[in-house]
């Protein structure tokens, strides 16, 4: 099934595979710390370390540090504030120096750990929206025809566009989640040299958020991601997609059957369309 105008890129299959490459090694990363974050979880979960930390950083900081993450200190816990800051983006590094500055005994060897884990998977899942050639997304095929048309305007319920640096991660979610416009789903190929140039930025993530498990619409480019979930790779435009987005569309890859009306107005774009097997071959 394949697109009557252009071809894709010749490197798309391989450029795809070396990213799954890197994807894997970042998941059997995260499997490695698997029963660490289960253990750590329910331990940041209580209140007792954090009223230790807010008692030892004193008034002035503890107030300086719930500022930085939007809060009152007078009307919020210990736990509040902490958490909170270390799943914002912008509060992180405060909220890490003071943790690691103040806390004391295993205390300290534990936060030390979960420091060190999400430096790691943070690092690796940058260098892996650094170095890709193709970003990802899964949408409704409407939604495709809104972005080549320049009418797509912002997420409905969102406040960011969310991509992946991982095909498979981006087919799951073409299969398994809701889309702003209504239609049959697939997955839309980037150019990620000028998403980057346009503003994309990827994911943060941190054990605050899966202590948090924020839901969906407090979901936000200045929050970070459930470490966990770091397999997913994403990568966010902040607000909408950027003005002449259409230019960095570089395929289409149908996980579901369209419509003859669907494939029509796809192939009437003159962007490639590739079925999964394109990239995916049978094996014989």
């Amino acid at each position: 099934m394949r697109a009557r105008h252009g071809s894709p890129p010749r490197n798309l299959r391989a450029e795809n595979l070396r990213q799954a490459r890197e994807a894997r090694r970042l998941r059997h990363m995260l499997a490695s710390m698997g029963k660490r974050i289960a253990l750590y979880v329910p331990w940041l979960s209580g209140d007792g370390v954090w009223d230790d930390l807010r008692d030892a950083c004193g008034q002035l900081q503890f107030g300086a540090l719930a500022a930085k993450a939007g809060l009152d200190p007078e009307q919020v816990t210990a736990r509040e504030v902490f958490l909170t800051a270390l799943s914002t983006v912008s509060a992180r590094g405060m909220a890490w120096n003071l943790v690691l500055r103040f806390s004391t005994g295993d205390d300290h060897a534990a936060f030390l750990e979960i420091w060190r884990m999400e430096e790691k998977v943070n690092a690796s899942v940058r260098r892996i929206f650094r170095n890709a050639k193709y970003l990802y997304r899964a949408e409704s095929v409407n939604e495709t025809i809104k972005i080549h048309d320049g009418t797509v305007g912002s997420a409905l319920h969102y406040s960011f566009v969310s991509l992946s640096s991982s095909l498979l991660a981006s087919i799951k979610f073409a299969f398994n989640d809701q889309f702003e416009y209504a239609g049959t789903p697939v997955v839309l190929v980037v150019d990620a040299r000028k998403a980057r140039k346009a503003g994309a930025i990827p994911a943060t993530y941190s054990m605050a958020s899966d202590v948090l498990d924020l839901p969906r619409d407090e979901e936000s480019v200045n929050r970070t991601f459930p470490l966990g979930q770091a397999h997913e790779l994403q990568a966010h435009f902040p607000a909408q997609w950027p003005p002449g987005s259409a230019a960095a569309m570089v395929a289409i890859i149908i996980t579901m059957r369209p419509t003859p009306d669907e494939l029509c107005r796809l192939e009437a774009m003159g962007i490639p369309t590739l079925s999964c097997t394109d990239i995916f071959p049978q094996e014989r």
